[in-house]
């Protein structure tokens, strides 16, 4: 194991930068849009948000790297269950560091956080219903599904650079946000696209308020969304304040 002097995070929504500077409140890079850097203790940490999707956080790591060279680099964000084994607000922690692994859990049990290691599915857009969640979870063996992790990974294998993934459940296997999000599997076989021609969606805030207009049983999945997207976010910053001092 090589010294960890810069750490970089790549996550996906400002929400998720927030968690994290409530109990590391780094400063904003002023030429760099979305970067924030800073020391923590013996250690240079610098976030990146990224927005959702793989081709943004793969961006992302481009950004981070013209910073600086990390010497591990950790997704995190929340994300949705693929099997009934997790639940809402557990963290699972992805590696192929065994000695990460071990850290990342004794910072999560320090944290009073309830975590595992296994594997996340990086997917090209949101699995909203029930049945799309499971088929991932089936197909790839993961427990978690996220959007951006897959593209950094590979550049850090690439690099040899140590690579943690962390997410924090924010939907159930069985927690349908269709009502919110739609079924986009179902409009992409409409559609007829391949995987790799997919656009990630844009959720913006125009698209929110008319889902929430039109659909009324939007409102509570919304509501709870939210919420959980809130708490996970908050989670990710306890996590990695209990697991720096540790690497």
């Amino acid at each position: 194991m090589n010294e960890i002097a810069v750490v970089g995070v790549v996550v996906a929504l400002p929400q998720e930068v927030r968690g994290i500077r409530r109990l590391i409140p780094l400063p904003p890079l002023p030429d760099l849009p979305q970067v924030w850097k800073g020391p923590v203790g013996s250690k240079d940490l610098l976030i990146v948000c990224s927005g959702m999707g793989p081709m943004a956080a793969e961006q992302a790591a481009d950004r981070l790297w013209k910073v600086c060279t990390p010497h591990l680099v950790i997704v995190a964000g929340v994300g949705g269950a693929l099997t009934p084994e997790m639940r809402r607000m557990e963290m699972l922690v992805d590696t192929d560091e065994r000695w990460l692994g071990e850290r990342a859990m004794a910072a999560a049990i320090a944290a009073g956080l309830a975590g595992r290691l296994g594997r996340i599915a990086t997917v090209p857009r949101p699995l909203t219903s029930p049945l799309s969640k499971r088929a991932v979870g089936q197909s790839s063996g993961a427990f978690v599904a996220d959007m951006e992790q897959a593209p950094v990974k590979a550049l850090c294998q690439a690099r040899g650079i140590p690579f943690l993934g962390v997410r924090v459940v924010a939907d159930a296997v069985d927690d349908d946000l269709t009502p919110l999000l739609g079924d986009w599997s179902e409009l992409e076989k409409r559609r007829g696209a391949e995987p790799e021609a997919r656009e990630t969606p844009d959720f913006s805030m125009r698209f929110f308020v008319k889902r929430l207009l039109t659909t009324p049983s939007a409102i509570p999945v919304a509501w709870r969304l939210a919420r959980a997207s809130r708490e996970g976010a908050n989670t990710i910053g306890r996590f990695l304040a209990a697991f720096l001092p540790r690497i």
